[in-house]
């Protein structure tokens, strides 16, 4: 009954509001049973957390494992909760997203952001635009990486403009190298920035890895 990978964000508009995101019994190589959320509307003094629904067999979905639990806040204290989720017999596996409208208090069932049964998603993370002075205030984004059925690792993102019920099909970001760690984030007038680590792989004459960013000011 291991928990692993824990995450919280902080609700902009009712700061006594936290949500947190974790692994629930992880197994020793890689992934959990199921992912957990926890509630506080306190500032932190109590809790109460459950499993995310219908992500794992756990909780009603289809998948063996999840990870990479990832929480953040949109406005209108509207909360996501993005995670990885795969299979342990069979290729598939993706990136998968739920919203509650409650705060974190209770969750909707997960919605595909992507779903591979060639290649396989990792490390993805997510933020909301809550910016006032933004064209695209409330939009989502997610970013993360893919390991293909040729061993390159691109960089990958894509976003949500109706609360997280529905996707954008994805775009790379980066493709040269290794690629993982997407963290967005969303500045003055929206503007979006993504970081990460690009390196060369293990084992060549040269490896290294460099952080490197990128942006975008049209959403």
């Amino acid at each position: 009954e291991t928990q692993a990978e824990p995450f919280i964000a902080l609700n902009p508009e009712q700061e006594c509001n936290l949500l947190a995101g974790y692994q629930e019994d992880r197994f020793a190589d890689g992934g959990a049973r199921a992912l957990t959320y926890a509630f506080s509307s306190d500032n932190g003094k109590h809790w109460s957390e459950g499993l995310l629904p219908e992500l794992t067999l756990a909780s009603g979905g289809p998948f063996d494992r999840a990870s990479d639990p990832w929480v953040a806040f949109g406005p209108d204290s509207r909360a996501y909760y993005v995670a990885v989720a795969f299979n342990e017999r069979t290729p598939d596996n993706g990136i998968y997203v739920s919203a509650s409208g409650d705060g974190g208090r209770t969750w909707g069932p997960p919605v595909a952001v992507h779903l591979t049964q060639t290649e396989f998603d990792d490390k993805e993370a997510i933020a909301a635009d809550t910016r006032t002075d933004s064209p695209f205030r409330g939009r989502l984004y997610v970013g993360w990486d893919t390991v293909t059925a040729d061993q390159r690792q691109p960089l990958r993102f894509a976003y949500s403009d109706d609360g997280g019920g529905s996707f954008t099909p994805p775009i790379t970001v980066y493709g040269q190298g290794g690629n993982i760690g997407a963290f967005p984030l969303v500045g003055p007038q929206g503007v979006a920035h993504l970081v990460w680590v690009n390196y060369t792989f293990f084992g060549t004459p040269q490896h290294r890895a460099v952080l490197l960013a990128a942006r975008s000011t049209d959403g």
